[in-house]
């Protein structure tokens, strides 16, 4: 007994900190239990316990301090102030607790309750520091005082208060199986009340003269202080048990409200589940239940996914932890698994669950299927022509690949959820009556037939830059005579157009090549006999009038020829020539003259095969081309030429129709920055005679034509408008073309 009596006065210090420790992990685990909202009246008093706790474990802690660097004025005044001030918390707690009544007490214990009023506690502390300042030794003085009149009847009050709250509460209480708790911690501070409030440290006064720390030392033969630290553990660990209270009845609120949630979402056709942070499903309504089984307690990304780990980006980015990072809802669609291994698409929104301090500490994961709507989607997607569909108010809410790519759009973004009016109407208009939305958008003929077919109007790219024939097959989707939307089914008519512009342009410069070769057969047999005739009068005599009819004649006579040109009456020697010498040959010849015009030449020439021509006669061609060029860029410019096999021009093949590229065929593109061409002169441009300038006689384009189709080949003309440039494309046969 002398060496386990030894063996605590020589280690009071670790005494001192076991017994602190145990007072502050009781105040920090009443700090920092939930309590808000609580229906016990006790939570809301806690608190008082809970700095008592704080400030008595700090005050032997200090306690401690002084036993190994000795003590000091200044550190007994923070230690006197310290013990004090945490007596006052627990005389109040104690004030307060015994206070608490209910219609379960009897009568007795409410009377006796009455007379401990708020005004008993400042009294109390007035008194205390008048006798701690008026004495010798304030510390010693003022200590026993408060441990007199502040901790030993706060702690008896506080005992006796547990006691007393359990046997008030005890209908409540009683299922919650926290009796044990309640009543060891009423019996340790009650304990603890004697040890502390009435073994003081020796006085000169009664009783502190007599019952004092060391009289307990030489009766016991342990310090008093050893007893205090085993109260203050018991304290601690009771006073946790009975924190219990506050997580059960969290607990019942939250089972209440889940059963409540039950209800309300059960006929909610959204799957619905709450996951915790640790990716834990902890409830699921039925949906969820039906489509993936009993899920709870198992992690959301095996129970949906069938994986063992957290979903990761860029297959599969968790909505969760996306919440985690940005701490804001997230929407996203994934593909699910149901119990039968099938796949479904499910599009997902993940919202946080904030804790009092707005820690997340939950997630609302929220599924609709939309496996059908995905279907639907990927259905229209692979639908082969372009495909719109408007809503009532006239938006855009499906537009498959095809149709964007018409348009002139890259991302769905651009396009879905505007108004139908950014590519039907003239001007972009906002949500209109249905009949207003059919004409604005050009397909008013729907409100009466409910569906049309083949109906040709215009689209406008994206930014309303250029328009687009197309052939509209649509039908109005209606319920209960309601237009619900319109699926609206696209065909690109450019191609079609410009064929038939073609051959139209092709019959018409046909039937004037027949016309001029007629004309010109007629007009030449007379002309000759007239040139001959003036000719032979010229070597008889010199006359001005006769010179002046040899002129005309001749002149007439080069117009007869270019007819001739023309009409392909010509005869043409076909040898193999490689096209790229011939332009280089007519750029050597003519390119001076670029130069002094400040036009310059860029030559962009591919490899190309030997192909079949008369080259004196496509020479001409190009040398028009090239004439045109310069005339249309007075100002000077940029003349681009390209040449290829096919169709593998940046600009031109674009342009030219499917229907005619081929293989067998090698383009030579003689693109300029002038002028341009008025749309409405493209059609007229190879006709005999049409010019829009002041000199030449209109021939050279038509000679030109005349020339390509006797090669079987074709020219093409593209134009912008006016100030907008020109670009002419010849097409000629290869050794295996026509």
């Amino acid at each position: 007994m002398d060496l386990v009596c030894q063996w605590f006065q020589n280690n009071l210090d670790i005494v001192f900190f076991v017994y602190g420790l145990s007072f502050v992990v009781m105040g920090l685990a009443i700090s920092f239990q939930p309590k808000k909202e609580s229906e016990f009246s006790i939570a809301k008093i806690l608190w008082l316990l809970a700095f008592f706790g704080i400030t008595h474990g700090i005050n032997e802690w200090l306690d401690m301090w002084a036993i190994i660097r000795g003590q000091n004025r200044g550190l007994d005044l923070v230690r006197w102030f310290a013990l004090v001030i945490s007596y006052f918390f627990l005389f109040e707690f104690g004030r307060r607790i015994f206070r608490i009544t209910s219609s379960k007490c009897p009568s007795w214990r409410k009377q006796i309750a009455k007379p401990f009023g708020w005004w008993l506690s400042p009294i109390i502390g007035i008194f205390i520091l008048i006798a701690g300042f008026t004495s010798f030794d304030f510390w010693k003085t003022g200590s026993t005082w408060a441990r007199y009149l502040l901790g030993f009847p706060g702690c008896v009050l506080t005992g006796l208060g547990f006691l007393s709250y359990y046997r008030c509460e005890k209908e409540k209480l009683e299922p919650l199986k926290v009796k044990a708790h309640f009543l060891l911690a009423g019996l340790a501070f009650l304990i603890y009340g004697t040890l502390s409030g009435l073994i003081v440290p020796k006085g000169d006064f009664f009783p502190a003269n007599w019952l004092n720390t060391d009289s307990f030392l030489l009766t016991v033969k342990i310090p008093v202080q050893v007893f205090r630290a085993f109260c203050a553990i018991v304290s601690a660990v009771t006073v946790s048990g009975i924190l219990k209270v506050f997580h059960y009845e969290q607990m019942a609120k939250i089972q209440n409200a889940l059963a409540e949630r039950e209800k309300i979402t059960e006929g909610i056709q959204d799957g619905i589940f709450l996951v915790d942070k640790n990716f834990k499903v902890i409830w699921a309504n039925n949906k969820e239940k039906d489509a993936y089984g009993d899920i709870i307690g198992d992690f959301c990304y095996h129970a949906t996914h069938k994986r063992d780990s957290v979903c990761q980006p860029p297959q599969d980015p968790c909505p969760l932890v996306e919440v985690l990072k940005t701490g804001k809802p997230q929407t996203l669609i994934h593909t699910h698994f149901a119990q039968s291994g099938e796949p479904l698409y499910v599009e997902v929104s993940a919202y946080p669950i904030r804790d009092e301090q707005g820690n997340i500490v939950k997630f609302v994961h929220l599924s609709r299927n939309i496996t059908e709507k995905m279907k639907l989607e990927e259905t229209i997607k692979s639908i082969g022509d372009p495909l719109i569909v408007i809503n009532s108010k006239g938006r855009i809410t499906v537009a498959n690949p095809l149709a964007m790519e018409l348009a002139g759009y890259i991302e769905e973004k651009e396009l879905v959820g505007k108004h139908a009016g950014i590519i039907f109407a003239e001007e972009e208009e906002e949500e209109e009556e249905e009949e207003e939305l059919l004409q604005h958008i050009g397909l008013g003929i729907l409100s009466k037939n409910g569906s049309i077919q083949n109906y040709e109007t215009e689209i406008f790219t994206k930014g309303r830059t250029q328009k687009i024939p197309v052939s509209v097959t649509a039908s109005l989707v209606k319920y209960q005579n309601r237009i619900l939307g319109i699926v609206c089914v696209l065909r690109d008519l450019r191609e079609i157009k410009q064929l038939q512009l073609q051959l139209i342009h092709q019959g018409r410069l046909a039937s004037v090549g027949e016309l001029a070769a007629g004309l010109a057969h007629e007009i030449g047999n007379p002309l000759q006999t007239i040139l001959g005739n003036t000719e032979l009068l010229l070597m008889e005599t010199k006359n001005e009038e006769l010179e002046a009819i040899k002129n005309a004649s001749l002149h007439c006579k080069k117009i007869i020829e270019g007819l001739l040109d023309f009409s392909r009456q010509q005869e043409m020697n076909f040898v193999p020539e490689d096209i790229n010498k011939l332009l280089e040959k007519t750029l050597s010849l003519y390119g001076k003259q670029l130069e002094l015009k400040k036009i310059k030449v860029e030559k962009k020439f591919g490899e190309l095969p030997k192909i079949t021509v008369s080259p004196s006669h496509i020479e001409q061609v190009f040398l028009n081309m090239i004439t045109n060029a310069r005339k249309a860029m007075p100002k000077g410019g940029t003349l681009t030429i390209t040449t290829s096999c096919h169709a593998e021009l940046d600009s031109a093949s674009l342009k030219i129709p499917k229907q005619v590229r081929d293989d067998n065929f090698v383009v030579i593109s003689f693109k300029d920055t002038g002028i341009g061409i008025p749309k409405e002169n493209i059609s007229k441009l190879f006709e005999p005679f049409f010019t829009t300038g002041k000199d030449g006689s209109g021939l050279g384009l038509s000679i030109s034509y005349g020339i390509v189709k006797q090669h079987g080949g074709e020219i093409y003309v593209f134009s912008d408008g006016e100030n907008k440039g020109a670009e002419f494309v010849v097409k000629l046969s290869t050794p295996g073309g026509g």
